[in-house]
């Protein structure tokens, strides 16, 4: 598969891990570097991707349950083409669920700690947070919700506003899963 249009599938959520022939997929930053290498060469493309991928956004937002069907139904056809990739995929969740439900407290902080890096890698000023422009470059689906995220409406975000809203996103579930920094 063109590794431009699994870039591309992986952060509509089309895709994982397993979906390619690659051994593994790419850390979050490999897949930003060779996303705007693949830009850089070709701005044409790249621009229609990115077209498509705020169509698949919008159509996401407008309907969630056909969009998590979708990628239901496209993940078990993976599975039938490539079942051994499937199945040491699926082995690999199935790993890290046991290993996070046997010391949940230390995944939260390995969570953390991960969230913690990649909003210090996007603040690139180095003052401790994060304005729209920084969001949008190093942490695009933070950035989307931005607006929404900035409780105190000063056009920058803060660790503190992100781990409110995450914490008010959780509602006090069990486990606090979430996806994001903070």
């Amino acid at each position: 598969m063109n590794t431009a249009w699994l870039l591309l599938f992986s952060t509509l959520g089309i895709t994982s891990a397993w979906a390619s022939d690659a051994p593994l997929a790419p850390h979050h930053g490999e897949r930003r570097a060779l996303l705007e290498k693949h830009c850089a060469e070709n701005p044409d493309r790249c621009k229609e991707m990115r077209a498509q991928l705020e169509q698949r956004r919008a159509q996401c937002q407008a309907d969630p349950v056909k969009c998590r069907e979708e990628r239901h139904a496209a993940m078990e056809k993976r599975c039938a083409e490539n079942p051994e990739r499937c199945h040491a995929a699926k082995s690999q969740a199935a790993r890290r669920r046991a290993h996070c439900e046997g010391d949940p407290a230390k995944c939260r902080e390995q969570h953390q700690a991960r969230a913690a890096a990649r909003f210090q890698q996007a603040d690139a000023d180095g003052n401790g947070v994060l304005s729209k422009a920084e969001a949008e470059r190093g942490l695009p689906g933070l950035a989307r919700r931005f607006d929404a995220l900035d409780g105190n409406q000063d056009g920058q975000l803060s660790r503190d506003e992100i781990e409110a809203a995450r914490k008010a996103r959780a509602g006090g579930k069990s486990g606090e899963r979430h996806h994001g920094p903070g």
